[in-house]
């Protein structure tokens, strides 16, 4: 006997993406592996976009410290995506970093 499990995020509005394990058979292992999946969730880490100044040898792979003007905290992230660009005279480089959840 096979258990569904169906996924819903946030409020309970938004439909997830529904678990299919054949070797989930009964209703407390279903809830465990729910309450497993939930855990994962919600130290994943988040991809945020940060403009900043040019910045001229930052890497990808590269853990970098940022500091958050409105929360007064620094975090460490993970730079996963970097692009350049041009604003009028103005240089600028926006970094796509993975911040962990646990700063906020």
């Amino acid at each position: 006997m096979a258990i569904d499990i169906f996924v819903q995020r946030g409020s309970g509005n938004k439909q997830g993406e529904d678990i299919v394990d054949p070797l989930i058979t009964s209703i407390p292992v279903a809830l465990q592996r729910g309450r497993n999946e939930l855990d994962e969730q919600s130290s994943a880490p988040q991809d945020i976009s940060v403009e900043v100044v040019y910045r001229d040898g930052v890497r990808l792979g590269q853990v970098a410290k940022f500091y958050d003007a409105q929360t007064g905290l620094e975090w460490l992230g993970k730079i996963t995506g970097i692009t350049h660009r041009s604003s009028g005279v103005e240089l600028l480089t926006t970094l796509q970093v993975k911040k962990p959840t646990n700063f906020e």
